[in-house]
């Protein structure tokens, strides 16, 4: 990794959108930072967590400007916080925003489920296991929402012609047993 916590990095202005919601990839929700001066909040295996965003999106080495000035002009207060601190920050952290949603639909049975050394993250609701690896908060309250959509709506309606086509893209990253 090229940067430290604290670095000044200024996020490429050129870059393009990614096609694919892949793990580490630009996405149109991180287009409002482009060309702007970002603050590195934390160093992980293969990317960084800026502090402008929340702390909430993926970054990496390529999608910052090369040379820039600003870069490593000073560090911040914060010290480098290791992968294991940074997960179970996550961890409380989601489990803290799915409690009201999960409270709400009588979910009592609920995990938020961290392996460091695999670089893995999985929502349990139930025996329902879906793969969250690299997403944010939002994100993972989205895979809440489409299991209490396909397990509790879904059940007793129909989306006619689509219903099929709809269960599969919000199933999509629900792990089977066999993938375990």
């Amino acid at each position: 990794m090229k940067y430290k916590v604290g670095d000044i990095v200024r996020l490429r202005s050129d870059i393009k959108l990614s096609k694919a919601r892949a793990a580490l990839c630009f996405m149109e929700e991180m287009r409002e930072f482009k060309g702007k001066k970002l603050t590195i909040a934390y160093v992980l295996n293969d990317c960084y967590l800026i502090r402008e965003d929340g702390e909430i999106w993926y970054w990496t080495d390529k999608m910052f400007k090369e040379g820039c000035e600003e870069m490593n002009k000073w560090r911040t207060e914060h010290q480098m916080v290791g992968v294991e601190e940074y997960f179970e920050q996550k961890r409380i952290k989601v489990l803290e925003a799915i409690e009201p949603i999960c409270e709400a639909f009588g979910i009592t049975d609920y995990d938020y489920i961290v392996k460091e050394k695999e670089l893995t993250e999985t929502l349990r609701i139930n025996q329902t296991k879906i793969g969250c690896s690299f997403n944010s908060t939002d994100s993972v309250i989205n895979e809440l929402v489409g299991y209490i959509f396909i397990m509790r709506w879904r059940d007793f309606r129909t989306l006619g012609t689509v219903d099929t086509q709809a269960k599969k893209i919000i199933k999509r990253y629900w792990i089977k047993e066999e993938e375990e």
